[in-house]
């Protein structure tokens, strides 16, 4: 999308549409035309109240009338795809841009046309959250030429990032990308520049992306299967010639293989490592290829990317440092289907060759300083319904004094995107510059794992005493430091992390923000504000829907329902939204009550937190504050539809102690304390009293635990909780009944799991 000049209103417009439009509104709401027209009343069944009542599909479609004038005063150019409307993208429309349906009194207004591909029309639908193409200015917007996407713009406001990514998936159809491909490749071959500038606008910059990135692919021979799907699924990059790849496979007769392998391993502007136990066992490999990879690098020269094809150990290699593919920790070779891992990984790839390419154009443009990847600071991501507690945290941000803030909440409730929306911050950017830093640490296991990882992000060079020399770099400058999921650290290493918080604390000037898991907090710091992160409204949660799966679905009554089983958790209403693509939401609905939580899934068979809701869930499982106490709790609610009466205290503590309020007072503290590891409090009020519940959205998760320890069946639980209630058992709750409106309900054979 590029800036578009509105184009002035011709003289036949009055005419033709407007008054025409307005005579017959006159008509449909029973007022005395402006324009007296032959023929039957438009409204054969009555008038309507007022404009605001006219249904949208009922006024007449003058604006029609209009597409001969828009197609010659906007050269037949698409306003949002910047490109020439052909058959590809559908015939010429006319879109409003505020929509029929919702601005009655500028349907027939020149000025809230747009010449549009019929299929950006159908995709928009009547979308307000769009970026109009008359407001944009240059830089919004880019085009990628991996997948010939449209992505945020270097100059991309933060103040209009959510429209902007609202935008980006009406844009990013697959027709329209490959019509971009085919001017990209009229750039190359065919079209003479004045004739593909005129067609497609969006194609001015081509000439930068003329040279093929040099890729280079390094490998241990037992892997050589890898190497070869991996070229196959490389295959569209090389023929577009986005990327030309070089293995040992390509080295020709008399070629020395060292010596050629260190040559092209110099020309490299991305090094891309297949990592197994015998690429790590090679000498060549790991100081040769893998050393010299790492250096090139850290000077700036080249984009490195390891991808684990085979189970090993990397703890104790520079590698520890890196983002390693797959996300989530899994292996291609375990992946359950090796296509779609492969599809996840080149589309990783894509995105950092993408990142790489950007970063050294900006930097040609502004050669003074030295290029260096930037690899610690995740793109904004669209945050809703999250504007006052993001105002509080930038705030804290700006204050004289170092920030010490600590984001609470469930796993999926959006404290990953809440950070970064926060470090994204203009004001916090201004204050910061480049001295922000988000540190993942899902995977850090330890105090030393988490100085590592700081390290990484602060792009030392990996060796000893990382901590040290992290906490001095952090100390030489002001700095706003991010520590994502730290509680993985924390519950496994409670003395060495808050010992290395304490250490941050001493430094001036360094801001420290952390998010967490559950309600605990970590000593060695001071935290204020402590924030807990609550779910969306629904409001909200409709917002993050119709974003991804199209506005179509806003007002669709099966909506409210389908989103009410996702409690307000951001990540589950996503992946729902992903799942509704292309997908009818009665059709939508069955498949939940089908396959529930198994819907919340697009990670291809590898493990990643932030696109499947099982790997979410299994962090929260894992952790040690999830004793077998706590299990043994939430497995007992998981069997009763509508929970206990009365709230945790006492009587659901004694299913375990006996009845004695001695021995339920360490229990229900338990219950408050440690279940909430994975999804907040499970105590809920409805209504007027307390009951306790186990969250529907962990009942059956997909997670691979099985049966919960001291579960047993359903019916056997429910008999045990009457024998120490006195029959005070949860409305609603027989054996073999499917209780309440639970969207994970227990298996049919009884038993309590989360599987």
């Amino acid at each position: 999308m590029i800036p578009v000049a509105p184009a002035k209103e011709p003289p036949s417009f009055e005419r033709l549409v407007r008054q025409k439009g307005l005579a017959a509104i006159d008509e449909l709401v029973g007022r005395e035309p402006r324009r007296r027209r032959p023929g039957p009343p438009r409204n054969q069944e009555g008038v309507y109240s007022r404009e605001e009542d006219i249904p949208s599909e009922v006024f007449p479609p003058f604006w029609r009338d209009a597409l001969p004038d828009m197609l010659e005063r906007y050269e037949r150019r698409c306003a949002y795809l910047a490109l020439y409307i052909e058959h590809a993208t559908g015939n010429p429309t006319v879109d409003h841009v505020l929509p029929r349906s919702r601005a009655w009194e500028h349907i027939y207004e020149w000025a809230n046309y747009r010449l549009c591909a019929g299929a950006i029309n159908a995709k928009k639908g009547a979308l307000l959250t769009l970026v109009d193409p008359f407001e944009v200015a240059p830089g919004w917007f880019a085009l990628e030429f991996v997948g010939f996407q449209v992505v945020r713009g270097p100059a991309a406001p933060s103040a209009h990032l959510a429209r902007i990514d609202v935008t980006l998936p009406v844009l990013n159809t697959r027709d329209c990308c490959k019509a971009r491909e085919e001017y990209v490749r009229n750039a190359w071959d065919l079209l003479p520049p004045e004739q593909l500038s005129a067609q497609a606008p969006c194609t001015h910059h081509l000439d930068e992306m003329s040279t093929p990135l040099r890729v280079v692919i390094s490998y241990a021979e037992q892997d050589e299967a890898f190497l070869r799907e991996l070229e196959k699924h490389l295959g569209p990059l090389k023929r577009q010639g986005v990327i030309d790849t070089w293995t040992k496979l390509r080295l020709l007769a008399g070629e020395e293989l060292e010596k050629e392998t260190r040559s092209r391993l110099e020309q490299a502007q991305v090094v891309i490592l297949l990592v197994s136990v015998d690429l790590l066992a090679s000498d060549f490999c790991y100081d040769a290829e893998l050393g010299r990879a790492l250096e090139r690098r850290q000077a700036g020269h080249a984009a490195v990317i390891p991808i684990l094809v085979r189970n090993c150990s990397i703890e104790d290699t520079p590698l520890h440092d890196l983002l390693v593919l797959p996300r989530g920790g899994g292996t291609v070779a375990r992946a359950s289907s090796s296509d779609d891992a492969w599809t996840e990984v080149v589309k990783e790839i894509k995105e950092a060759i993408r990142s790489f390419t950007a970063q050294r154009t900006e930097h040609q443009e502004s050669p003074g300083a030295p290029f260096v990847p930037e690899h610690n600071l995740p793109s904004e991501r669209a945050c809703f319904g999250r504007l006052p507690i993001l105002a509080d945290l930038s705030r804290s941000l700006l204050t004289p004094s170092p920030a010490r803030i600590l984001l609470l909440g469930s796993g999926g409730i959006g404290k990953t995107t809440l950070s970064l929306a926060a470090l994204h911050h203009p004001d916090v950017a201004a204050r910061y510059g480049p001295r922000r830093y988000f540190v993942r640490l899902d995977a850090a296991h330890d105090a030393e794992a988490v100085a590592a990882a700081i390290s990484a992000a602060l792009r030392l060079t990996p060796g000893p005493e990382h901590r040290a020399r992290a906490l001095n770099e952090l100390g030489r400058e002001p700095a706003l430091l991010v520590l994502d999921n730290l509680e993985t650290a924390w519950e496994n290493d409670a003395k060495g992390v808050e010992a290395f918080l304490d250490a941050l604390g001493v430094l001036r000037g360094v801001s420290v923000m952390a998010s967490i898991r559950g309600a605990g907090r970590p000593g060695g710091l001071a935290w204020q504000p402590v924030l807990r992160i609550q779910p969306l409204e629904d409001t909200d949660a409709q917002d993050i829907f119709c974003a991804i799966a199209g506005d179509e679905h806003r007002h669709d009554p099966r909506l409210g329902p389908l989103l009410a089983k996702m409690h307000g958790v951001p990540l589950a209403i996503t992946l729902l939204a992903h799942a509704a693509q292309g997908n009818d939401l009665t059709n939508l609905a069955n498949e939940w009550e089908q396959r529930r939580t198994e819907l919340l899934d697009r990670s291809a068979g590898m493990p990643d937190r932030e696109r499947s809701w099982a790997a979410s869930l299994e962090l929260s499982l894992a952790s040690r504050r999830m004793t077998t106490h706590a299990r043994r709790l939430a497995s007992l609610l998981g069997v009763l539809p509508d929970g206990s009466p009365g709230g945790p205290p006492g009587i659901v503590a004694g299913c375990w102690t006996g009845r004695s309020a001695r021995a339920g007072a360490p229990r229900a503290r338990l219950f408050r304390e440690s279940a909430p590891a994975h999804a907040g409090a499970c105590a809920r009020v409805h209504g007027a009293r307390p009951r306790s519940r186990s969250p529907r959205r962990i009942r059956r998760s997909g997670s691979g635990h099985g049966p919960l320890p001291g579960a047993g069946t359903r019916r056997g639980a429910e008999s045990r909780w009457r024998r120490r209630t006195g029959g005070h058992c949860a409305a609603g709750v027989r054996s073999g009944q499917r209780g309440c409106d639970d969207p994970a309900r227990p298996d049919n054979s009884g038993a309590c799991a989360l599987d």
